[in-house]
């Protein structure tokens, strides 16, 4: 039934902003803005648009999928006993299409629109900007009851799973699920979660060095870019992460594996035990508040005893925060030049005098050899203003390491603040 996914509505409390964003730093055009705010965002695919902000509070508005048989669809929702909505002319340029809502309350658009007997990146030019990204072709969504929405998503709109994730026990917490005969390995995510809410939406680029032009014009317009590059394990795909400028974590991603044959494919079964599930290249977790843990059983009494008792220990902690940036070394660049160390040399120097660094050094191997990477530690009033910090290396700032910046709270040590001049 479904084919793709058309585009994303999201409610942002300030769309005009969210637009200007997209348009300036994301590399999407503004082609619309309508009479009650929903500004409306192309990509370079062959879509009218792809993105859309709409007035309201964070959170889901709706994600559209194109079919080619609306009636059919329709027929199809309403014979599961699902309440079907007929909706034209409601949004600009946009067909004839039906709405509807899955378990977990989201809102679901079957339309008509641009078919294509292929992956819409596959079969469009190469665009000529840096910053490209083509078509929407996933969406990950957090839900609470996750059993009704994978059985939803596979009975009711006939998608396929591509690989479920368990949690060390178990539990089935993520579920990748596609259209039969389209190829792409996912259109639909669904997590397990407390609440109901995005999780993420993706836009694939066009090819693998698109995709690496579109990582450094990100970072020259200032977005930072919190996750990758990195290698998924489930969909092989190389992606990146960042927010957009209502808050939503976007994925720009390349390379996602295509099925061929939907008869023959043998769906894999990960665990998060497995270090190559969220990374193949193991080049670091996901940031804070990403991917969060399953729901957890409320504690028993003793646990709730336990949980006091390691708060009360926590408040008298020296809980300073400091920042940690773990630099690794970019291997499409050849090593720094020697007038580059100078400079990083002079640079670690003044930032030592200045009160800014707490510690830094290179990896080494056991005989003292310097394997490439390197740790900054770093005072700062938040992880954004670190980042800009540890990028004013003038090797990080030559493109020859990749940098990711953690928030680290310093609870025990065997050191003073007077040594370390903590303060």
């Amino acid at each position: 039934m479904i084919e793709r996914v058309s585009h994303v509505a999201l409610h942002a409390p300030d769309p005009a902003n969210a637009a200007r964003f997209a348009a300036e730093k994301m590399g999407l055009s503004l082609v619309h803005v309508s009479e009650d705010g929903a500004h409306y965002l192309k990509a370079h695919g062959p879509d009218p648009y792809s993105v859309v902000y709409t007035p309201g509070d964070v959170g889901l508005d709706h994600v559209s999928f194109l079919v080619k048989d609306l009636a059919a669809a329709a027929a199809r929702l309403e014979g599961f006993g699902v309440a079907v909505e007929h909706v034209e002319g409601i949004e600009w340029e946009h067909p004839a299409a039906i709405r509807f809502r899955s378990p977990a309350g989201f809102i679901y658009e079957l339309t008509t629109g641009v078919h294509t007997d292929l992956p819409v990146a596959h079969i469009v030019d190469a665009p000529e900007q840096e910053l490209a990204p083509i078509a929407p072709d996933h969406v990950g969504l957090t839900v609470p009851d996750f059993e009704a929405e994978v059985e939803f998503a596979q009975k009711v709109l006939g998608l396929l799973p591509s690989n479920k994730i368990l949690s060390p026990d178990g539990l089935h917490i993520m579920s990748f699920l596609r259209a039969p005969g389209r190829y792409l390995y996912h259109q639909l995510v669904i997590f397990r979660s407390a609440e109901a809410g995005v999780q993420h939406y993706q836009m694939s680029m066009k090819s693998l060095d698109s995709f690496y032009e579109a990582y450094e014009a990100l970072k020259q317009n200032g977005v930072d870019v919190e996750w990758g590059p990195l290698r998924h394990g489930p969909g092989h795909n190389v992606a990146i992460y960042f927010k957009d400028g209502a808050g939503y974590w976007i994925e720009y991603s390349v390379e996602e594996e295509l099925i061929l044959d939907d008869e023959h494919y043998v769906p894999r079964t990960w665990t998060v035990s497995d270090p190559h599930v969220v990374d193949e290249w193991q080049s670091g977790p996901p940031p804070a508040g990403m991917m969060e843990p399953p729901p957890q059983p409320p504690d028993t009494p003793e646990q709730a005893r336990l949980r006091e008792e390691v708060a009360k220990h926590a408040e008298h902690m020296l809980n300073l925060r400091l920042y940690v940036g773990h630099c690794k070394i970019n291997m499409a660049s050849p090593p720094p030049p020697i007038d580059v160390i100078h400079a990083h040399v002079q640079w670690i120097l003044e930032l030592e005098a200045s009160g800014k660094l707490f510690a830094a050094g290179p990896f080494v191997d056991d005989g003292g050899n310097f394997i490439g990477d390197g740790l900054y530690i770093v005072r700062a009033a938040n992880r954004a203003e670190a980042k800009a910090i540890i990028d004013e290396d003038p090797i990080q700032a030559g493109g020859f390491r990749i940098s990711t910046v953690y928030g680290w709270e310093v609870h025990q040590g065997s050191f003073s603040d007077k040594q370390y001049a903590l303060s």
